[in-house]
C-alpha cells in the first residue's frame, strides 16, 4: 500500500512540476505588447503598497500618469489598462488587482459601456488577447477567458496560449529575466505619446438628455456593480477624457451608478478647470498626449487626495522614477513645441477598382513626410511580407489583391528633413467576401 501511495505521489509531483514549467515557459514566449508590459509591471509592484489602482481602457491609460500624481500629492498608484477593452473584462481585472493590492482605492473607467455589443463581437483575436494573454495563469484568468471568447473558434489556445506562442523561440532570451511574468514598469502603467492632433470639444454640461445603452452593456454594468457591492473595497467610477465619448449615454450610465451609492467623476465635465487645449493636448480625438495627461493627472491627484486623504508615501525609488518622468515629459514638451512630432498615423481607402485598392495616408506633421508600405499575406496563423513600397513623397498606395487571400497592410512615415521622426502602424486587415462579392477592409 505504501509503495502505491509513493508511486502516486511521484506521479502527482511530476505533473505539478510539468505544469509549472509549461506555465513559465508560456510567460517567456508570449509576444511583447504594451499590454503585456503594463500587466507585468503591476505584478512587479510590492504587495499592498499602492494607495490607488486605476483600471480601464486606452483612454484612461493615456490620461493618467501615476508618477505625476505622486509628484503632485505624494500617493502611489498604478494603471492596469488594455486597449479596446471589453466591459466584461473589468471585474476580472479588479479581482486580479485585489489579489496583490487588497487595501486600496479602485478607480474604474466605465467609458466602454457606451458601445453596443456588436462592437465587441467584431473584435479580432489580437484585441481579445490583450487581456487574456496579459494575466498570470489562475482560476480568475480561466473565468476571464471563458467570458471573453464565447462564440470564438480555437478556444483551447486562449486557455493555453503556449499553443499560439510555442514557435516564438526568439523571445526566449529576451524574456528569460522575467520568467515569472513580473517586470518593473518605470511609468507605472502610463502610456507615453508625443503626437498632436487638433480636436473639437463639444461637451454640454448643462444638458440632461440621456440615451439608453445597449441591453447587453447595461446587463454587464449591473454585474460589475453587483460585484463591487459584494466586495469589501472602495470604488470610484470615472469617464476618461475623450472628445468622442457619447455624452448622453455617459449620463445614463452615471445615473445607474449613482443610484447604487457610488460616485462618478467624468473628466469631460472639468475641461476648463483642468485647462485642456483642443489644439495641443490630444494625439487623436479619444486619447490625450503627454501634455493633456500631465494636466489631467495633476488635477485628478488633488481631487483624489482631498476626497480620500491618502498618506504621504515618500519613497526613494518612487522619487527617483518621478524625477525621471519629469525629464521624459520635458523632452516630450520640447519635441512638441519645436514641431518635431508626427501625429496619429491615419489611413483611409480612397478607391476600390475590382481587386485594386488605393490607400491614402493622411498623417499630420508640421514637417513634410515620406511614406512606405508593406503588404503582408496571411499564411497559417502568421502574416508574411509579400510586397513593399519603400519611402517616397507620394502619400497614396495602390495594390492589386487576390480574392482567395487575406492580407494586412502596414504603413510607415518619417520626416523628410529629420529621419529621427518615424512611426509605423498596421492600418488594415483585408479579405474578400464571396457572398457579398466585395472586399472587406477593417481599418485601424
Amino acid at each position: 500500500m505504501k509503495k502505491i501511495v509513493l508511486e502516486l505521489a511521484k506521479i502527482v509531483l511530476f505533473f505539478i512540476i510539468l505544469w509549472w514549467v509549461i506555465v513559465h515557459i508560456t510567460y517567456i514566449l508570449r509576444n511583447d505588447t504594451d499590454e503585456k508590459e503594463n500587466l507585468m509591471g503591476f505584478y512587479a509592484e510590492e504587495k499592498n503598497s499602492l494607495d490607488a489602482v486605476f483600471i480601464g481602457s486606452s483612454t484612461m491609460w493615456a490620461s493618467l500618469n501615476p508618477l505625476v500624481m505622486y509628484n503632485e500629492r505624494g500617493f502611489t498608484s498604478y494603471n492596469i489598462a488594455t486597449s479596446a477593452q471589453r466591459p466584461s473584462s473589468l471585474k476580472y481585472l479588479i479581482k486580479e488587482a485585489q489579489k496583490y493590492q487588497s487595501d486600496t482605492l479602485y478607480v474604474i473607467d466605465v467609458s466602454n459601456f457606451v458601445y453596443d455589443q456588436s462592437v465587441w463581437e467584431e473584435q479580432n483575436e489580437g484585441s481579445l488577447r490583450r487581456v487574456t494573454d496579459g494575466l498570470k495563469y489562475s482560476w480568475n484568468r480561466f473565468l476571464c477567458n471563458y467570458e471573453q471568447i464565447k462564440g470564438k473558434s480555437n478556444k483551447i489556445s486562449y486557455y493555453f496560449d503556449i499553443i499560439k506562442y510555442h514557435s516564438e523561440y526568439r523571445n526566449f532570451f529576451h524574456n528569460i529575466s522575467h520568467w515569472n511574468f513580473e517586470k518593473e514598469n518605470t511609468s507605472k502603467g502610463w502610456l507615453y505619446n508625443d503626437s498632436v492632433e487638433v480636436v473639437s470639444y463639444t461637451w454640454n454640461q448643462k444638458s440632461n438628455v440621456q440615451t439608453n445603452i445597449d441591453e447587453k452593456a447595461e446587463e454587464e454594468l449591473y454585474q460589475l456593480i453587483n460585484f463591487c457591492d459584494n466586495s469589501n473595497a472602495k470604488y470610484l467610477f470615472i469617464f476618461s477624457m475623450s472628445t468622442v465619448l457619447d455624452e448622453n449615454k455617459s449620463k445614463y450610465i452615471s445615473d445607474i451608478i449613482n443610484s447604487r451609492g457610488y460616485d462618478v467623476f467624468n473628466f469631460n465635465d472639468y475641461w476648463k478647470e483642468i485647462g485642456m487645449d483642443e489644439t495641443m493636448d490630444f494625439y487623436n480625438a479619444g486619447h490625450t498626449n503627454l501634455l493633456g495627461a500631465e494636466k489631467i493627472s495633476k488635477y485628478f491627484a488633488n481631487y483624489l487626495d482631498e476626497k480620500y486623504q491618502f498618506p504621504d508615501n515618500q519613497d526613494d525609488s518612487w522619487n527617483e522614477l518621478a524625477k525621471y518622468m519629469e525629464n521624459i515629459i520635458l523632452d516630450g514638451k520640447n519635441k512638441i513645441y519645436s514641431g518635431n512630432y508626427i501625429g496619429e498615423v491615419k489611413v483611409k481607402v480612397d478607391n476600390i477598382d475590382n481587386d485594386e485598392i488605393t490607400f491614402v495616408n493622411n498623417t499630420n506633421c508640421p514637417q513634410s513626410l515620406l511614406y512606405a508600405w508593406y503588404v503582408n499575406e496571411k499564411r497559417g496563423e502568421d502574416y508574411e511580407c509579400i510586397y513593399q513600397q519603400w519611402y517616397t513623397t507620394e502619400n497614396t498606395f495602390q495594390y492589386q489583391f487576390s480574392e482567395d487571400k487575406e492580407y494586412s497592410v502596414i504603413t510607415f512615415v518619417k520626416g523628410s528633413e529629420n529621419e529621427a521622426l518615424f512611426k509605423y502602424k498596421e492600418v488594415a486587415i483585408i479579405h474578400y467576401d464571396y457572398q457579398s462579392k466585395e472586399w472587406v477592409i477593417e481599418l485601424y
